[in-house]
């Protein structure tokens, strides 16, 4: 079996289980956006509070989008959960379908709380600030602040670290488990010396693409997150061929399905991602965007720390388009967005109004858009990768792949 599949089929059992699926309700979205969804992708227990379920509202510019990323070749799919990761699918979203309400995980530990378990204890508004460690390197407790007052919560068997993308490393390094020189800068007590603790991260960026005007109740307008369709692709071949040698050379240490790259449509001016909300044209005019992303960058940004308190933020360079495979994906990404907007399915239908609004036709060059692009970038919140996950020879790993640390 291979690790991709192994990783599938353990894994997938367990997100079945974590949350109750509704099947979308197609009486309330346009007859041009109901969506298709494979049941045996979810299952439904009794009792689990995280609720996943479809939008009951469709903005129109999602359904032309549709119809955008399919004239350039892009095919619909049932869904992304069962591993099949390529093509376009209007998204299931963390929302109770019945009211049309945000579920969130977080509701899961009130049910704990009151529920009475004598086998699990909650703590709210308690932050780690240090993993403590005996003589022989063992976990023996964790270190906790609540409300400015510090006290130890023992470990009897293992302590799961799970801090997020920016914070786990933080309390690693907090900790004693880190390069020697990032710990030497605030004197933390050296436990042992691992690279792999700030320097792998992978930032996820989205590049505004090209904007242009087109044409409280829970089936109207606030009952959408504001995305409610994705597509993924790997750029076709007719976009690859101004890549640099070297550039293909790294494109291909991905598996011949993996996602390249990911469209969302987005019902606004974005501009140059500044302040959307602040920048909307005050024209009288609709405008929508489709941005691009960049889902598996080269570059590798990394995670320092500012002190030796757990309490102080870590600091964060992402070191987006570093790599020139993520520069060259960046310039023929911003060009396959163009063909979005020029699409027969778009344009024949006289929905957009006029020429690119922004940042306009003249860009042309790819030091030209490569400039835009980077002038523009903004992240889509799914950094990842300060914690490798590696074999116990690779220097630069964490954990192994059971997920314990290799310290």
């Amino acid at each position: 079996m291979s690790a991709h599949e192994a990783l599938l089929d353990n894994l997938l059992p367990y997100i079945k289980k974590a949350v109750t699926f509704r099947p979308p309700d197609n009486s309330k979205r346009p007859a041009n956006a109901s969506t298709n969804y494979d049941a045996p992708d979810f299952v439904s227990p009794a009792r689990v509070v995280l609720q996943v379920g479809c939008l009951n509202w469709v903005s129109q510019l999602a359904a032309w989008f549709e119809k955008g990323m399919q004239a350039i070749g892009l095919q619909e799919t049932t869904g992304f959960n069962g591993g099949a990761l390529l093509g376009l699918f209007y998204i299931p979203a963390t929302i109770r379908t019945a009211d049309a309400t945000c579920s969130s995980s977080v509701e899961h530990i009130y049910l704990v709380i009151g529920s009475g378990l004598s086998n699990l204890q909650v703590r709210t508004r308690t932050q780690a600030t240090k993993i403590l460690f005996d003589a022989k390197k063992t976990v023996k407790g964790v270190e906790v602040n609540f409300q400015g007052a510090s006290f130890t919560i023992n470990a009897v068997k293992e302590a799961i670290l799970s801090a997020g993308t920016f914070q786990s490393p933080q309390l690693l390094m907090i900790s004693g488990i880190g390069p020697a020189d990032e710990l030497g800068k605030f004197s933390i007590p050296f436990v042992v010396h691992s690279l792999g603790c700030h320097s792998n991260g992978r930032p996820t960026g989205s590049k505004p693409g090209c904007d242009g005007p087109d044409g409280t109740a829970q089936d109207g307008l606030l009952s959408s997150d504001s995305i409610e369709l994705l597509g993924f692709e790997k750029l076709p071949a007719e976009h690859r061929t101004n890549f640099s040698t070297s550039t293909l050379k790294a494109l291909k240490k991905f598996p011949s399905d993996w996602l390249g790259v990911e469209y969302l449509q987005g019902n606004a001016f974005f501009g140059d991602c500044a302040a959307p909300t602040r920048d909307q044209p005050l024209n009288g005019k609709q405008y929508a965007a489709i941005l691009g992303t960049l889902v598996a960058p080269l570059s590798r940004g990394n995670v320092t720390l500012a002190s030796a308190s757990g309490l102080d933020l870590p600091q964060v360079n992402p070191n987006w388009l570093m790599h020139g495979a993520d520069q060259q994906v960046a310039i023929a990404l911003f060009r396959r967005l163009r063909e979005v907007w020029s699409s027969a399915a778009i344009n024949m239908k006289r929905i957009v109004i006029g020429e690119e609004y922004w940042p306009g036709l003249h860009l042309k060059t790819e030091d030209e858009i490569l400039d835009q692009v980077r002038e523009s970038l903004m992240t889509v919140w799914h950094a990842s990768g300060t914690c490798k996950m590696g074999q116990a020879d690779d220097k630069t790993a964490v954990v192994d792949n059971s997920a314990r640390s290799l310290a």
